[in-house]
């Protein structure tokens, strides 16, 4: 039985949202994702796509209803926060990591590929 896992990455010029089986992942000695097969329950298609864009959907949603995925900045009323997949504890920082954030209490802002500005110090001190 394989997995669902729904996913965002960046084509060339775009954002694609798809459900992706962990089987269709393909990958060369270098572990980089050659050809991704992306599942959309109708068609299979095969999309060339920025790897390092790939972030899973971390089944939380914001303040505003956003669906909150890996790569994401959210903030809270005093920090900013990238989310990201932490190994220690074994789940999505800063949820995982800190009880005391809730991700009803956050707000999706941007992304660290769209909007790499978000992660500066500048920024930060701006809105804490």
């Amino acid at each position: 039985m394989n997995r669902e896992i729904e996913i965002r990455a960046k084509t060339t010029n775009s954002w694609i949202y798809r459900y992706l089986e962990r089987s269709n992942i393909k990958f060369s000695t270098e572990k980089k994702i050659q050809n991704l097969q992306i599942h959309d329950f109708k068609n299979s298609i095969r999309l060339l796509i920025q790897p390092e864009t790939i972030g899973q959907y971390i089944g939380l949603k914001d303040k505003n209803g956003k669906k909150i995925y890996e790569g994401d900045v959210v903030k809270t009323s005093l920090f900013v926060y990238k989310v990201e997949w932490n190994n220690k504890v074994c789940g999505f920082f800063p949820f995982a990591f800190n009880p005391d954030i809730e991700a009803k209490e956050c707000e999706v802002i941007g992304n660290i590929f769209d909007n790499p500005e978000l992660l500066e110090e500048k920024w930060l001190l701006k809105i804490g």
